[in-house]
């Protein structure tokens, strides 16, 4: 799936469709997920404010020389560092938003780390502090939707 997104648009980053679940994982009958339609929105950059799209490593594919140039994963933050890594990614290159099928699924449970809601937010003020110290990119430029795929 990820192939055909960097065939078709050729972004620099791809987030794909994530699905939570609590309990038991879903299970695919008769090739469900994988016979739904590639529907993807593109991006001029990373930051579009049109639509919400969950954030999860697993659900994030990102060119290596780019990744590279922004420093990577930030080693000591783990609440957030995937909000942290697309704001360093900011305005630098084209993004591919994967709609359908959902391509990862995330399970919730009460031992998961998004409960710990003081971890949280000292990640949250951590990326604050960022942010104003000017660390992101960003500002007035903005970015537009181009098409969807």
């Amino acid at each position: 799936m990820y192939d055909n997104v960097i065939t078709i648009c050729r972004p620099t980053l791809i987030l794909a469709a994530l699905s939570q679940f609590g309990g038991l994982a879903p299970r695919e009958k008769g090739n469900e997920f994988s016979r739904q339609p590639l529907e993807i929105v593109e991006y001029s950059c990373p930051m579009p404010d049109d639509r919400a799209a969950e954030l999860s490593a697993s659900a994030t594919v990102v060119d290596r020389q780019l990744f590279l140039k922004v420093g990577g994963w930030t080693p000591d933050i783990f609440h957030g560092n995937n909000k942290d890594l697309l704001m360093k990614l900011g305005y630098s290159g084209s993004l591919g938003l994967i709609l359908s099928p959902k391509t990862v699924f995330c399970r919730v449970h009460t031992a998961n780390s998004i409960h710990n809601v003081l971890a949280f937010l000292g990640s949250a003020h951590r990326l604050i502090r960022n942010e104003r110290s000017g660390i992101y990119p960003g500002g007035q430029r903005g970015c537009s939707k181009d098409t969807r795929l």
